[in-house]
């Protein structure tokens, strides 16, 4: 009698044991989410909170402390630096100088390509980027707010150099007095340049609604038309004068940007976020040697 009693105890005790592994299981996946939610997070990277990135000249910050960042890292070894220019034209006078600080001339700019080529730089894209085809010297050309410019003074430069760029459009812009028409991007796009959205209007993104409506409008109202203009898959983003958080990032994400480019100030290392991507401002009067190295 008491070898059963101990039997049937051992039993009781298994079966117990069971159920309680399998309401622990089912009460982790409930906890942790599952499906789309469970994906999300496998993908997504911590960043600690005391980290900040810049967001303009200023230096201030944005909140991108305790921030979930999804869509991968830069898994390359190769340190890649990411060229921001605005207008390819002749400075404006010191009544703007704002202007002035966002401008290369044309002749500063044909030097600088110059200096890329003849010290063997190849200008990649950001397909390149993440599927880390990088060659030994590395550079990726970008070029913010679709100025009309960028076709008339930096294209043919790019042609002449066998160098591609990336070009940021702001949608709603296009076909506006200062900026680049459809017919212009079309025939940039056909010549291997790469186009990515900029937004439909240009708008504060890191205000605390980063998340709205709005954000989400823009984000993937501009990658529609491009596409649709395009006949492309559009993959590139950047954030409207480098302004984001937490929010906005992963509405980038959500959109289906595979990269996204800041204003933080740096080369792209191994373990940086594709969806917040650090370059280099270039001014008329940049030292390309001094900023490579």
């Amino acid at each position: 009698m008491e070898g059963k009693a101990t039997i049937k105890d051992v039993l009781v005790l298994v079966l117990f044991a069971a159920v309680f592994f399998l309401a622990c299981f089912f009460a982790f996946k409930f906890l942790t989410g599952s499906g789309a939610t469970s994906k999300l997070s496998q993908e997504a990277v911590i960043i600690p909170p005391e980290s900040g990135v810049t967001t303009d000249d200023e230096g201030r910050l944005i909140p991108i402390n305790e921030a979930v960042l999804p869509n991968g890292q830069y898994q390359g070894e190769i340190n890649v630096p990411i060229l921001t220019y605005h207008y390819i034209r002749p400075l404006p006078g010191d009544e703007d100088r704002l202007g002035q600080n966002l401008s290369v001339s044309p002749e500063q700019f044909e030097k600088q390509m110059k200096f890329l080529a003849e010290n063997g730089y190849k200008a990649i894209t950001f397909d390149d980027l993440r599927a880390n085809k990088i060659p030994r010297k590395p550079i990726i050309l970008t070029f913010d707010d679709g100025y009309k410019d960028a076709y008339t003074d930096a294209f043919p430069v790019l042609k002449k150099y066998n160098f591609k760029g990336v070009f940021y459009v702001i949608t709603s812009y296009v076909g506006q007095e200062r900026y680049l028409t459809w017919s212009m991007i079309k025939e940039m796009s056909r010549a291997g340049m790469v186009f990515g959205s900029h937004s439909v209007s240009h708008p504060n993104m890191g205000k605390e609604d980063g998340a709205s409506e709005k954000i989400d409008y823009e984000l993937r109202a501009s990658k529609e038309v491009l596409s649709a203009q395009l006949g492309k898959e559009i993959n590139d983003f950047c954030y409207p004068s480098g302004q984001a958080n937490t929010k906005t990032v992963a509405a980038v994400y959500r959109a289906g940007y595979k990269t996204a480019v800041s204003t933080q100030i740096d080369f792209v290392k191994n373990g940086h976020y594709l969806l917040w991507l650090p370059r280099l401002r270039v001014k008329n009067d940049t030292n390309m040697l001094k900023i490579l190295h």
